[in-house]
């Protein structure tokens, strides 16, 4: 049975078909679908985990965790003693962003019935899309794209490094690509440690479960989504993943032999 992925666009990125040599393209993020005012597309949680820490001795004061940019803490202050300091033996939970974690992501929905497109339309209020049939140049185009632009501005409007890496200079773009699993199930860790700054200091607070960039809330079953989600890292066989700045890009592809205006599978 063929199957489609079909991507549905504003009108504004819907692309021309006479010369797919610098399609631009509409690169979001995790932050982006955070934030978005669009509340079909917004997802308050996207990529979103919480995590419960068990913290056995007296530790730091809760100001080292605040630090750590983008992470909502909620503790009781029967938790510290005089000093500021927590108790021996208490639960702390963290609810961060993938755990200060923000990749570049592109979304599409996947079909084996045309007829669904229609449910599509409905869902997504839009009636411009097309189909990409051959995923991997298409992944590619994006890749090198992204690759470009970021040599090319590696700097944000605020004048900040787009990619947050401690030596500086050029960057690997990885990725992963994957169909969205629909899930309500919780996205709570439990976690252990001796005290809340060796915690911290092991860098534990970074690790990223890649399950949870492919999973969404039962809501948008509708969508279909399949994702491509693009990365830093200091190279291919490099698993080290490096977060980034941007919210959105809009990026200029060479989408020729990938895209088609006309259903065409992928298989």
């Amino acid at each position: 049975m063929p199957k489609y992925l079909i991507k549905f666009t504003p009108k504004e990125f819907y692309p021309d078909f006479s010369d797919l040599t610098n399609y631009n393209i509409k690169l979001g993020t995790f932050h982006h679908y955070r934030n978005i005012e669009n509340s079909i597309l917004s997802d308050k949680n996207e990529g979103q985990r919480g995590l419960t820490l068990r913290i056995k001795k007296p530790c730091s004061k809760l100001e080292q965790l605040s630090k750590e940019e983008g992470s909502y803490i909620t503790y009781d202050e029967s938790y510290l003693n005089e000093n500021g300091e927590f108790k021996a033996e208490f639960y702390l939970q963290l609810h961060d962003h993938l755990l200060e974690f923000n990749a570049w992501l592109f979304c599409c929905s996947h079909v084996d019935d045309l007829e669904y497109i229609n449910t599509l339309k409905e869902h997504f209020k839009c009636e411009s899309y097309f189909y990409i049939y051959d995923v991997d140049k298409f992944v590619n185009s994006i890749q090198r794209a992204l690759s470009d632009d970021l040599k090319a501005n590696p700097l944000n409007e605020n004048n900040e490094e787009r990619v947050i890496y401690e030596k500086g200079g050029n960057v690997f773009i990885d990725g992963y690509k994957d169909a969205v699993k629909y899930s309500d199930k919780s996205k709570w860790m439990n976690r252990e440690c001796e005290t809340l700054t060796e915690f911290i200091e092991s860098k534990k607070s970074r690790e990223v479960d890649q399950n949870l960039w492919f999973q969404k809330p039962k809501r948008y079953i509708a969508e279909q989504e399949v994702r491509f989600i693009y990365f830093p890292s200091e190279g291919r066989t490099e698993r080290k993943r490096f977060n980034i700045r941007d919210d959105f890009r809009i990026l200029g592809c060479d989408f020729s032999d990938c895209i088609s205006e006309e259903p065409k599978s992928y298989e």
